[in-house]
């Protein structure tokens, strides 16, 4: 995503609510943001302040450029997320298996496609499933064995 001529490093999140841009990106980038008073909580988290709201920020996606709302909040693990504020307002579909979302703004009878880029963060693994039986849990440990050997080459 751009913002202006900066690149920003975003993260599609349909488990977010609104879209969140990090107060570092933010005054690094020069937004104005109107303060407010609210908070906000991240699961497994505690409350944290939300810092102020940027209203209609000229956005850019590929070939796809339009005004996006975002709470400008605490967060380090991305300079941004596209929650599901932006994924409502501008139709998207996401497309994992082509790599690319898809937005229907209103402006074209079409879509417009944009490739999309996995990042893999070295430090940061999470596994979370329920398992039945002992031996279910023994056979994914194992295939969790070679997936993390194979992360780690």
């Amino acid at each position: 995503m751009k913002i202006g001529s900066v690149d920003i490093l975003t993260m599609v999140d349909s488990g977010a609510t609104h879209n969140f841009m990090s107060e570092d990106t933010a005054r690094r980038i020069g937004l104005k943001f109107v303060l407010v008073k609210a908070q906000m909580k991240i699961v497994n988290s505690p409350p944290d302040c939300v810092l102020g709201v940027a209203k209609k920020v000229d956005t850019t996606l590929g070939e796809w450029i339009g005004n996006v709302d975002f709470t400008i909040v605490h967060i380090d693990d991305y300079e941004a997320v596209l929650g599901m504020e932006f994924l409502k307002q501008f139709d998207v579909m996401i497309v994992p298996h082509l790599k690319k979302l898809y937005l229907y703004d209103g402006r074209e009878n079409v879509p417009i496609g944009v490739p999309t880029i996995g990042v893999t963060k070295p430090d940061c693994k999470l596994a979370v499933m329920q398992m039945e039986d002992e031996k279910q849990m023994e056979d994914m440990s194992k295939r969790l064995s070679m997936v993390e050997k194979n992360l780690t080459k």
